[in-house]
């Protein structure tokens, strides 16, 4: 994800997302031309996809 501010390390963070918020944990933030590059990790026990969140472009496995 790219910001406009840094954000520190180990910081919890709540994402947006259809179908509720995604919590995460922020693994880097490094700088670049543009602002900050930040690596989320999704926080594992978050039923975020596929049980809340399909995209368009993925079918489920019940659908042949």
């Amino acid at each position: 994800m790219q910001t406009v501010k840094e954000i520190p390390e180990g910081t919890i963070v709540d994402l947006a997302a259809p179908g509720g918020s995604v919590r995460g944990c922020v693994n880097s933030c490094t700088s670049d031309d543009f602002g900050y590059l930040v690596e989320i990790s999704i926080d594992p026990a978050s039923p975020w996809f596929p049980a809340s969140y399909h995209p368009p472009y993925i079918q489920p496995n019940d659908a042949a």
